[in-house]
Protein backbone atom coordinates (compact mmCIF):
# COMPACT_ATOMS: atom_id res chain seq x y z
CA UNK A 1 0.00 0.00 0.00
CA UNK A 2 1.57 3.31 -1.09
CA UNK A 3 0.12 6.78 -1.22
CA UNK A 4 2.51 9.02 -3.14
CA UNK A 5 3.36 12.46 -1.78
CA UNK A 6 1.94 15.66 -3.20
CA UNK A 7 3.77 19.01 -3.44
CA UNK A 8 4.40 20.37 0.05
CA UNK A 9 2.82 23.48 1.51
CA UNK A 10 2.56 22.14 5.09
CA UNK A 11 4.84 20.26 7.43
CA UNK A 12 5.24 16.83 5.84
CA UNK A 13 5.23 13.42 7.50
CA UNK A 14 5.97 10.04 5.94
CA UNK A 15 4.29 7.11 7.69
CA UNK A 16 6.11 3.79 7.24
CA UNK A 17 3.97 1.02 8.75
CA UNK A 18 2.58 -2.26 7.39
CA UNK A 19 -0.33 -2.42 9.85
CA UNK A 20 -3.30 -1.00 7.86
CA UNK A 21 -5.36 -0.17 10.99
CA UNK A 22 -2.50 1.78 12.61
CA UNK A 23 -1.75 3.46 9.29
CA UNK A 24 -5.35 4.59 8.82
CA UNK A 25 -5.54 5.98 12.36
CA UNK A 26 -2.28 7.87 11.81
CA UNK A 27 -3.47 9.35 8.51
CA UNK A 28 -6.73 10.62 10.03
CA UNK A 29 -5.01 12.14 13.07
CA UNK A 30 -2.18 13.80 11.14
CA UNK A 31 -4.49 15.29 8.53
CA UNK A 32 -6.67 16.64 11.32
CA UNK A 33 -3.53 18.26 12.81
CA UNK A 34 -2.85 19.86 9.42
CA UNK A 35 0.16 17.79 8.29
CA UNK A 36 0.92 16.79 4.71
CA UNK A 37 0.81 12.98 4.95
CA UNK A 38 2.38 10.27 2.80
CA UNK A 39 2.38 6.57 3.58
CA UNK A 40 4.04 3.32 2.57
CA UNK A 41 4.01 -0.18 4.02
CA UNK A 42 7.28 -1.34 2.46
CA UNK A 43 10.85 -0.63 3.62
CA UNK A 44 12.31 -0.51 0.12
CA UNK A 45 9.72 2.04 -1.01
CA UNK A 46 10.33 4.08 2.14
CA UNK A 47 14.08 4.19 1.43
CA UNK A 48 13.45 5.39 -2.13
CA UNK A 49 11.05 8.11 -1.00
CA UNK A 50 13.31 9.40 1.75
CA UNK A 51 16.18 9.67 -0.74
CA UNK A 52 14.08 11.49 -3.33
CA UNK A 53 11.51 13.55 -1.40
CA UNK A 54 11.89 16.20 1.30
CA UNK A 55 10.03 15.12 4.45
CA UNK A 56 10.15 16.86 7.82
CA UNK A 57 9.37 13.77 9.90
CA UNK A 58 9.28 10.01 9.30
CA UNK A 59 7.12 7.85 11.60
CA UNK A 60 9.00 4.59 11.18
CA UNK A 61 7.88 1.13 12.27
CA UNK A 62 10.90 -1.09 12.89
CA UNK A 63 9.33 -4.37 11.64
CA UNK A 64 8.71 -4.05 7.89
CA UNK A 65 8.79 -6.11 4.71
CA UNK A 66 11.83 -5.36 2.54
CA UNK A 67 14.26 -3.11 4.39
CA UNK A 68 13.55 -3.05 8.14
CA UNK A 69 13.44 0.11 10.19
CA UNK A 70 17.00 -0.22 11.54
CA UNK A 71 18.38 -0.61 8.00
CA UNK A 72 16.46 2.47 6.84
CA UNK A 73 17.86 4.51 9.73
CA UNK A 74 21.40 3.33 9.04
CA UNK A 75 21.20 4.29 5.35
CA UNK A 76 19.39 7.62 5.62
CA UNK A 77 19.45 9.28 9.06
CA UNK A 78 22.99 10.64 8.72
CA UNK A 79 22.48 12.05 5.22
CA UNK A 80 22.45 15.85 4.77
CA UNK A 81 18.92 17.22 4.78
CA UNK A 82 17.51 14.00 6.19
CA UNK A 83 14.15 14.12 8.02
CA UNK A 84 13.74 13.59 11.75
CA UNK A 85 12.91 9.97 12.59
CA UNK A 86 10.46 8.80 15.25
CA UNK A 87 10.53 5.03 15.59
CA UNK A 88 7.37 3.05 16.43
CA UNK A 89 7.51 -0.50 17.80
CA UNK A 90 5.94 -2.90 20.25
CA UNK A 91 9.47 -3.91 21.28
CA UNK A 92 10.22 -1.41 24.05
CA UNK A 93 13.44 -3.02 25.30
CA UNK A 94 16.29 -0.68 26.20
CA UNK A 95 18.62 -2.31 23.65
CA UNK A 96 16.18 -1.66 20.80
CA UNK A 97 15.62 1.96 21.77
CA UNK A 98 19.35 2.66 22.23
CA UNK A 99 20.21 1.00 18.92
CA UNK A 100 17.60 3.09 17.09
CA UNK A 101 18.85 6.30 18.72
CA UNK A 102 22.45 5.49 17.83
CA UNK A 103 21.44 5.02 14.21
CA UNK A 104 19.86 8.48 14.14
CA UNK A 105 16.31 8.28 15.50
CA UNK A 106 15.32 11.43 17.39
CA UNK A 107 12.61 9.88 19.55
CA UNK A 108 10.65 6.73 20.33
CA UNK A 109 6.89 6.06 20.23
CA UNK A 110 5.71 2.78 21.83
CA UNK A 111 2.83 0.73 20.48
CA UNK A 112 -0.09 0.70 21.04
CA UNK A 113 0.01 4.39 20.14
CA UNK A 114 -0.98 7.18 22.49
CA UNK A 115 -2.27 9.85 20.08
CA UNK A 116 -2.23 12.67 22.65
CA UNK A 117 1.44 11.97 23.21
CA UNK A 118 2.01 11.65 19.45
CA UNK A 119 0.63 15.16 18.84
CA UNK A 120 2.98 16.62 21.46
CA UNK A 121 5.89 14.56 20.11
CA UNK A 122 5.35 15.81 16.55
CA UNK A 123 5.27 19.44 17.70
CA UNK A 124 8.41 18.93 19.76
CA UNK A 125 10.17 17.28 16.81
CA UNK A 126 9.27 20.13 14.44
CA UNK A 127 10.51 22.64 17.00
CA UNK A 128 13.80 20.73 17.26
CA UNK A 129 14.13 20.59 13.46
CA UNK A 130 13.54 24.34 13.11
CA UNK A 131 16.03 25.05 15.89
CA UNK A 132 18.68 22.87 14.21
CA UNK A 133 18.16 24.67 10.91
CA UNK A 134 18.61 28.02 12.65
CA UNK A 135 21.74 26.82 14.44
CA UNK A 136 23.33 25.51 11.24
CA UNK A 137 22.46 28.74 9.42
CA UNK A 138 23.88 30.92 12.19
CA UNK A 139 27.02 28.83 12.41
CA UNK A 140 27.63 29.15 8.68
CA UNK A 141 27.13 32.92 8.94
CA UNK A 142 29.31 33.27 12.04
CA UNK A 143 32.22 31.49 10.40
CA UNK A 144 32.71 34.56 8.23
CA UNK A 145 31.22 37.27 10.41
CA UNK A 146 32.80 36.52 13.76
CA UNK A 147 36.20 35.10 12.88
CA UNK A 148 38.54 37.51 14.64
CA UNK A 149 42.04 37.60 13.17
CA UNK A 150 42.11 33.82 12.79
CA UNK A 151 40.31 33.18 16.10
CA UNK A 152 36.83 31.68 15.80
CA UNK A 153 34.28 31.96 18.60
CA UNK A 154 31.37 33.98 19.94
CA UNK A 155 31.10 32.90 23.60
CA UNK A 156 31.34 35.63 26.29
CA UNK A 157 34.83 34.54 27.37
CA UNK A 158 36.13 34.93 23.81
CA UNK A 159 34.52 38.36 23.52
CA UNK A 160 36.63 39.36 26.53
CA UNK A 161 39.71 37.97 24.76
CA UNK A 162 38.95 40.01 21.61
CA UNK A 163 38.61 43.19 23.65
CA UNK A 164 41.94 42.51 25.39
CA UNK A 165 43.58 41.91 22.00
CA UNK A 166 42.35 45.30 20.78
CA UNK A 167 43.80 46.94 23.89
CA UNK A 168 47.06 45.06 23.47
CA UNK A 169 47.34 46.33 19.90
CA UNK A 170 46.73 49.91 21.03
CA UNK A 171 49.61 49.96 23.54
CA UNK A 172 53.25 48.92 23.77
CA UNK A 173 52.77 47.55 27.29
CA UNK A 174 53.86 43.92 27.80
CA UNK A 175 51.14 41.33 27.31
CA UNK A 176 50.97 37.96 29.09
CA UNK A 177 48.73 35.30 27.53
CA UNK A 178 47.65 32.40 29.74
CA UNK A 179 45.90 29.31 28.41
CA UNK A 180 46.09 25.55 28.41
CA UNK A 181 48.10 23.84 25.69
CA UNK A 182 46.31 24.05 22.35
CA UNK A 183 44.05 27.03 23.12
CA UNK A 184 45.64 29.31 20.51
CA UNK A 185 48.07 31.55 22.39
CA UNK A 186 50.25 32.28 19.37
CA UNK A 187 47.15 33.20 17.35
CA UNK A 188 46.36 35.82 20.00
CA UNK A 189 49.89 37.21 19.79
CA UNK A 190 49.69 37.40 15.99
CA UNK A 191 46.28 39.10 16.23
CA UNK A 192 47.82 41.81 18.42
CA UNK A 193 50.54 42.33 15.81
CA UNK A 194 48.06 42.41 12.92
CA UNK A 195 45.83 44.99 14.62
CA UNK A 196 48.68 47.29 15.67
CA UNK A 197 48.47 50.11 13.11
CA UNK A 198 51.69 51.62 14.49
CA UNK A 199 53.73 48.43 14.13
CA UNK A 200 56.76 48.96 11.88
CA UNK A 201 58.45 45.62 12.41
CA UNK A 202 58.02 41.89 12.15
CA UNK A 203 56.41 39.28 14.34
CA UNK A 204 59.20 37.13 15.78
CA UNK A 205 58.60 34.12 18.02
CA UNK A 206 60.73 31.75 20.07
CA UNK A 207 59.93 28.87 22.44
CA UNK A 208 61.78 29.43 25.70
CA UNK A 209 61.87 25.74 26.57
CA UNK A 210 63.25 24.57 23.24
CA UNK A 211 66.93 25.40 23.89
CA UNK A 212 69.46 25.65 26.73
CA UNK A 213 70.26 28.98 28.40
CA UNK A 214 73.46 29.63 26.46
CA UNK A 215 71.78 29.23 23.10
CA UNK A 216 68.64 31.12 24.23
CA UNK A 217 70.78 34.04 25.36
CA UNK A 218 72.49 34.18 21.99
CA UNK A 219 69.17 33.95 20.14
CA UNK A 220 67.63 36.77 22.18
CA UNK A 221 70.56 39.13 22.69
CA UNK A 222 72.79 38.20 19.77
CA UNK A 223 76.59 37.79 20.01
CA UNK A 224 79.76 39.34 18.71
CA UNK A 225 82.24 37.49 16.55
CA UNK A 226 84.57 35.45 18.72
CA UNK A 227 82.33 35.69 21.82
CA UNK A 228 82.56 31.91 22.26
CA UNK A 229 83.80 28.86 20.43
CA UNK A 230 81.96 28.63 17.13
CA UNK A 231 80.95 32.31 17.01
CA UNK A 232 82.62 32.94 13.66
CA UNK A 233 80.38 35.87 12.74
CA UNK A 234 78.41 38.58 14.51
CA UNK A 235 74.83 37.52 15.16
CA UNK A 236 71.91 39.96 15.60
CA UNK A 237 69.49 38.70 18.26
CA UNK A 238 65.70 38.68 18.28
CA UNK A 239 65.53 41.65 20.67
CA UNK A 240 67.18 43.80 18.00
CA UNK A 241 65.42 42.27 15.02
CA UNK A 242 62.01 42.73 16.68
CA UNK A 243 62.52 46.49 16.90
CA UNK A 244 59.26 48.19 15.92
CA UNK A 245 57.43 44.84 15.97
CA UNK A 246 56.47 42.06 18.38
CA UNK A 247 58.69 39.55 20.16
CA UNK A 248 56.60 36.56 21.24
CA UNK A 249 58.14 34.45 24.02
CA UNK A 250 56.21 31.17 24.12
CA UNK A 251 56.32 28.97 27.25
CA UNK A 252 58.04 31.71 29.24
CA UNK A 253 57.55 29.65 32.42
CA UNK A 254 60.47 27.51 31.24
CA UNK A 255 62.93 30.41 31.19
CA UNK A 256 65.64 30.19 33.87
CA UNK A 257 65.88 32.75 36.67
CA UNK A 258 69.16 34.05 35.23
CA UNK A 259 67.59 34.66 31.81
CA UNK A 260 64.56 36.27 33.46
CA UNK A 261 66.87 38.74 35.18
CA UNK A 262 68.69 39.58 31.95
CA UNK A 263 65.45 40.08 30.05
CA UNK A 264 63.94 42.15 32.88
CA UNK A 265 66.75 44.67 32.49
CA UNK A 266 66.31 44.74 28.69
CA UNK A 267 62.57 45.43 29.03
CA UNK A 268 63.10 48.11 31.69
CA UNK A 269 66.07 49.89 30.10
CA UNK A 270 65.10 49.34 26.46
CA UNK A 271 68.70 48.47 25.69
CA UNK A 272 70.84 45.35 25.43
CA UNK A 273 74.42 44.20 25.04
CA UNK A 274 75.24 41.34 22.73
CA UNK A 275 77.03 38.34 24.21
CA UNK A 276 80.73 39.23 24.17
CA UNK A 277 79.98 42.90 23.41
CA UNK A 278 80.41 46.12 25.39
CA UNK A 279 78.30 48.50 23.36
CA UNK A 280 74.76 49.32 24.60
CA UNK A 281 72.23 48.92 21.79
CA UNK A 282 68.82 50.62 21.98
CA UNK A 283 65.85 48.33 21.26
CA UNK A 284 62.13 49.02 20.83
CA UNK A 285 60.08 45.83 20.81
CA UNK A 286 56.58 44.98 22.03
CA UNK A 287 56.91 42.01 24.38
CA UNK A 288 54.17 39.38 24.29
CA UNK A 289 54.65 36.26 26.41
CA UNK A 290 52.65 33.11 26.99
CA UNK A 291 52.38 30.37 29.59
CA UNK A 292 50.26 27.26 30.08
CA UNK A 293 50.88 27.30 33.85
CA UNK A 294 49.67 30.09 36.15
CA UNK A 295 52.91 31.94 36.98
CA UNK A 296 51.60 32.79 40.45
CA UNK A 297 51.99 29.10 41.33
CA UNK A 298 55.62 29.10 40.17
CA UNK A 299 56.32 32.29 42.13
CA UNK A 300 55.05 30.62 45.32
CA UNK A 301 57.35 27.69 44.56
CA UNK A 302 60.26 30.13 43.96
CA UNK A 303 60.56 28.91 40.38
CA UNK A 304 59.71 32.25 38.76
CA UNK A 305 60.83 35.78 39.62
CA UNK A 306 58.02 37.94 40.97
CA UNK A 307 59.58 41.21 39.72
CA UNK A 308 59.83 39.74 36.22
CA UNK A 309 56.22 38.56 36.40
CA UNK A 310 54.99 42.05 37.30
CA UNK A 311 56.96 43.51 34.40
CA UNK A 312 55.66 41.18 31.69
CA UNK A 313 52.00 40.99 32.79
CA UNK A 314 50.82 44.58 32.44
CA UNK A 315 47.99 43.36 30.20
CA UNK A 316 46.88 39.79 31.00
CA UNK A 317 44.81 37.78 28.51
CA UNK A 318 43.31 34.47 29.63
CA UNK A 319 42.19 32.03 26.95
CA UNK A 320 39.34 29.71 28.02
CA UNK A 321 39.73 25.95 27.51
CA UNK A 322 37.61 24.53 24.71
CA UNK A 323 35.41 22.53 27.11
CA UNK A 324 34.12 25.85 28.55
CA UNK A 325 33.25 27.43 25.20
CA UNK A 326 29.79 25.92 24.60
CA UNK A 327 28.47 26.37 21.07
CA UNK A 328 31.92 27.57 19.94
CA UNK A 329 32.92 23.89 19.77
CA UNK A 330 30.56 23.24 16.85
CA UNK A 331 31.46 26.58 15.28
CA UNK A 332 35.13 25.61 15.35
CA UNK A 333 34.33 22.11 14.10
CA UNK A 334 32.63 23.60 11.03
CA UNK A 335 35.56 25.98 10.57
CA UNK A 336 38.13 23.18 10.61
CA UNK A 337 35.96 20.97 8.42
CA UNK A 338 35.84 23.69 5.77
CA UNK A 339 39.55 24.42 6.21
CA UNK A 340 40.78 20.83 5.92
CA UNK A 341 38.20 19.83 3.29
CA UNK A 342 40.02 22.05 0.78
CA UNK A 343 43.00 19.67 0.99
CA UNK A 344 40.93 16.47 1.05
CA UNK A 345 39.50 14.45 -1.82
CA UNK A 346 36.72 13.18 0.44
CA UNK A 347 33.32 14.92 0.20
CA UNK A 348 31.87 15.55 3.66
CA UNK A 349 28.68 17.50 4.30
CA UNK A 350 28.87 17.91 8.06
CA UNK A 351 28.45 15.91 11.25
CA UNK A 352 25.77 13.55 12.50
CA UNK A 353 23.65 14.85 15.39
CA UNK A 354 25.24 12.22 17.64
CA UNK A 355 28.72 13.43 16.65
CA UNK A 356 27.77 17.02 17.48
CA UNK A 357 26.41 15.96 20.87
CA UNK A 358 29.59 14.00 21.58
CA UNK A 359 31.84 16.95 20.67
CA UNK A 360 29.96 19.19 23.10
CA UNK A 361 30.48 16.75 26.01
CA UNK A 362 34.02 15.53 25.27
CA UNK A 363 36.61 17.11 27.63
CA UNK A 364 39.11 18.19 24.92
CA UNK A 365 42.40 17.82 26.84
CA UNK A 366 44.24 19.12 23.76
CA UNK A 367 41.75 21.98 23.25
CA UNK A 368 41.38 23.67 19.84
CA UNK A 369 44.51 22.04 18.44
CA UNK A 370 43.11 18.59 19.27
CA UNK A 371 39.80 19.42 17.55
CA UNK A 372 41.62 20.56 14.41
CA UNK A 373 43.81 17.44 14.27
CA UNK A 374 40.82 15.19 15.02
CA UNK A 375 38.82 16.52 12.08
CA UNK A 376 41.84 16.39 9.77
CA UNK A 377 42.42 12.75 10.74
CA UNK A 378 38.74 11.94 10.25
CA UNK A 379 38.82 13.35 6.72
CA UNK A 380 41.77 11.10 5.91
CA UNK A 381 40.53 7.84 7.45
CA UNK A 382 36.72 8.17 7.50
CA UNK A 383 34.38 7.23 4.67
CA UNK A 384 30.86 8.39 5.56
CA UNK A 385 29.18 11.43 4.02
CA UNK A 386 28.59 12.90 7.48
CA UNK A 387 31.21 12.48 10.20
CA UNK A 388 30.18 10.04 12.93
CA UNK A 389 31.03 9.68 16.62
CA UNK A 390 33.10 6.57 15.92
CA UNK A 391 35.19 8.39 13.30
CA UNK A 392 35.85 11.32 15.62
CA UNK A 393 36.68 9.20 18.65
CA UNK A 394 39.07 6.84 16.83
CA UNK A 395 42.54 7.49 18.20
CA UNK A 396 41.47 9.50 21.25
CA UNK A 397 42.55 6.65 23.52
CA UNK A 398 41.35 6.17 27.08
CA UNK A 399 39.98 9.73 27.26
CA UNK A 400 36.87 8.47 25.45
CA UNK A 401 34.57 6.27 27.51
CA UNK A 402 32.14 3.70 26.16
CA UNK A 403 29.34 5.93 27.41
CA UNK A 404 30.67 8.78 25.26
CA UNK A 405 30.75 6.56 22.18
CA UNK A 406 27.14 5.63 22.73
CA UNK A 407 26.25 9.28 22.89
CA UNK A 408 25.64 9.00 26.64
CA UNK A 409 27.84 11.74 28.19
CA UNK A 410 28.66 11.67 31.88
CA UNK A 411 26.28 14.20 33.41
CA UNK A 412 27.05 16.17 36.55
CA UNK A 413 24.51 16.14 39.40
CA UNK A 414 22.11 19.08 39.05
CA UNK A 415 23.49 20.95 42.09
CA UNK A 416 27.09 20.66 40.87
CA UNK A 417 26.17 21.58 37.28
CA UNK A 418 24.29 24.67 38.52
CA UNK A 419 27.27 25.73 40.65
CA UNK A 420 29.66 25.27 37.72
CA UNK A 421 27.44 27.45 35.52
CA UNK A 422 27.02 30.13 38.19
CA UNK A 423 30.76 30.24 38.87
CA UNK A 424 31.56 30.58 35.16
CA UNK A 425 28.81 33.19 34.71
CA UNK A 426 29.98 35.42 37.58
CA UNK A 427 33.60 35.24 36.41
CA UNK A 428 32.51 36.24 32.89
CA UNK A 429 30.57 39.22 34.33
CA UNK A 430 33.66 40.33 36.25
CA UNK A 431 35.87 40.01 33.17
CA UNK A 432 33.46 41.91 30.91
CA UNK A 433 33.11 44.77 33.42
CA UNK A 434 36.86 44.86 34.20
CA UNK A 435 36.32 43.99 37.87
CA UNK A 436 33.66 46.63 38.47
CA UNK A 437 31.54 44.67 40.95
CA UNK A 438 28.66 47.18 40.96
CA UNK A 439 28.50 47.09 37.16
CA UNK A 440 28.85 43.28 37.09
CA UNK A 441 25.89 42.94 39.48
CA UNK A 442 23.82 45.40 37.42
CA UNK A 443 24.65 43.64 34.15
CA UNK A 444 23.64 40.29 35.65
CA UNK A 445 20.42 41.71 37.13
CA UNK A 446 21.64 40.91 40.64
CA UNK A 447 21.65 42.74 43.95
CA UNK A 448 25.21 43.88 44.80
CA UNK A 449 25.17 42.21 48.23
CA UNK A 450 23.81 39.02 46.69
CA UNK A 451 26.65 39.14 44.15
CA UNK A 452 29.22 39.36 46.98
CA UNK A 453 27.55 36.54 48.91
CA UNK A 454 27.22 34.27 45.88
CA UNK A 455 30.86 34.85 44.87
CA UNK A 456 31.96 33.90 48.38
CA UNK A 457 29.80 30.74 48.31
CA UNK A 458 31.30 29.71 44.96
CA UNK A 459 34.87 30.39 46.07
CA UNK A 460 35.48 33.26 43.64
CA UNK A 461 38.14 35.71 44.77
CA UNK A 462 37.09 39.30 44.06
CA UNK A 463 40.65 40.56 43.99
CA UNK A 464 43.17 40.38 41.19
CA UNK A 465 46.34 38.36 41.62
CA UNK A 466 48.32 39.31 38.58
CA UNK A 467 45.92 38.28 35.87
CA UNK A 468 42.68 36.48 36.38
CA UNK A 469 39.88 35.81 38.79
CA UNK A 470 40.17 32.44 40.37
CA UNK A 471 38.20 30.05 42.49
Amino acid sequence: MSEYPTPQSKNSVLIVDDDPIVAELLICSLQEWDYEVSITDDGNDALEWINSTSFDIVLLDLMLPGKNGMEILEETASQPGSPEFIVMTVDQSVDTVVQAMRKGALDFLPKPLNFDFLEILLQRTLSHRLQQRDIHFLRSQLLDKDAFEGLVGVCPAMQVVYERIRRGAATRSPVLIYGETGTGKELVARAIHNLDSCSRGDFLAINCGAMPDELLESELFGHEKGAFTGATTTHTGLLERASGGILFLDDIQQMSAAMQGALLRAVDQREIRRVGGTKAIKVDFHLVSSTNIPLEELIEQRRFRQDFFFRISTLPIELPPLRRRGEDILLLADHFLNLHAEESVRMVRGFTSAAEAWMKTYKWPGNVRELSHMIERTLVFGNSERITVEELAAGTGPAVSSESLRGEPSILPLKQAREEFERSYLIDLLEVTQRNITEAARLGGLNRQYFYRKAEQLGISLRRDGGGFHS
